[in-house]
């Protein structure tokens, strides 16, 4: 695995966590009560599945996936920032971690954006960042 590989999965991993935290509001919001519609009559024939057993149920599922991936991010983390902090230039630093990083997951124009760059230096500097942090990545593997 290479750095950017690296950080890049740390992205990813954020993302998929972000994903399953918004499937899990949704479900802990179908378990609010709604209206009574009773413009409507249903004629009940049999008796069905417990739908709300079936939520709290998967609820429980995605909690345990969203613990289980938080874990291994944060050792991820962790070892990214400690990677990066070893960058000599503020904007090799900034480049890395508000990309890879951040928790609003920002595109690259918006990067280029918050740090006052035109894209093209922006990629310039991230592709700097990158070779440098490859050198610390494979000592850091060793």
């Amino acid at each position: 695995m290479t750095a950017k590989e690296f950080l890049q999965s740390i992205r990813m991993e954020r993302m998929e966590v972000d994903h399953m935290s918004d499937m899990l509001e949704e479900l802990r919001t179908s378990l609010l009560p709604s209206a009574i519609r009773y413009d409507k009559i249903d004629v009940q024939v049999s008796l069905p599945d417990d739908p709300m057993a079936e939520t709290f149920a998967k609820i429980e599922e995605i909690e345990t996936q969203i613990r289980d991936h938080l874990t291994g991010l944060v050792e991820k983390y962790n070892r990214a920032v400690s990677m990066i902090l070893q960058l000599d230039k503020t904007e090799h630093r900034q480049i890395l971690q508000r990309y890879y990083l951040s928790t609003d997951h920002p595109k690259w124009y918006q990067v280029a954006e918050q740090m006052g760059y035109s894209e093209q230096h922006t990629f310039r500097l991230h592709n700097e960042a990158m070779e440098l942090l490859q050198n610390i990545y494979k000592d850091e593997s060793k």
